[in-house]
């Protein structure tokens, strides 16, 4: 069952401000991601952390509008990271016979990008042959698209959240690790 966008971004909310002690625990667990993307959860899992750091590194507490605001970014874009991965793997999918899920399982993350040679490489790995000149286009294709709708969404993201927490950019794309990122 998935739920809406709003009910998600409650839950999670409410999970930062009544267990700080679950945001010091969650700092070590690894971004969770599917052999087909990132799940609903994958990105808002790592959020109490995130916001527990957001605290420590701007030197004061978040006010409540102000973890809903960061909460509400976040979750969309774990959204937009779930769109951009299926659109990748549908890209993929049409152009080497592959199923999604396949293609997903040689990916390491639905957030972080994959260099065109490492792809080429498992997906013909995966086939047992070399790609023809169609498929290595369409797979060259939909790499550059995810690679770069991923960067867009990691710069919007970090300036979004950087102008709700009034704080510098740069030092919000360097906790996006945190994220997945």
């Amino acid at each position: 069952m998935r739920l809406p966008s709003r009910v998600l971004t409650a839950f999670v909310l409410a999970g930062a401000l009544a267990a700080p002690a679950f945001a010091a625990s969650t700092t070590t667990a690894a971004p969770a991601t599917a052999s087909t993307g990132t799940t609903a959860m994958g990105m808002l899992a790592q959020l109490p952390a995130f916001l527990t750091k957001l605290d420590a590194m701007r030197g004061t507490a978040l006010t409540v509008a102000e973890k809903a605001t960061v909460t509400e970014a976040v979750t969309q874009g774990n959204n937009t990271v779930n769109g951009i991965q299926n659109k990748f793997l549908g890209g993929i999918a049409s152009a080497t016979g592959l199923d999604a899920a396949t293609i997903g399982a040689i990916i390491p993350s639905a957030t972080k990008p994959v260099s065109n040679s490492d792809l080429t490489s498992k997906l013909e790995s995966k086939l047992g042959k070399k790609l023809g000149f169609m498929q290595s286009s369409g797979v060259k294709a939909a790499n550059s698209l995810r690679n770069n709708s991923l960067d867009s969404l990691k710069t919007s993201l970090a300036n979004g959240v950087a102008s709700k927490v009034g704080m510098d950019p740069a030092l919000i794309t360097s906790m996006l690790p945190m994220l997945g990122f």
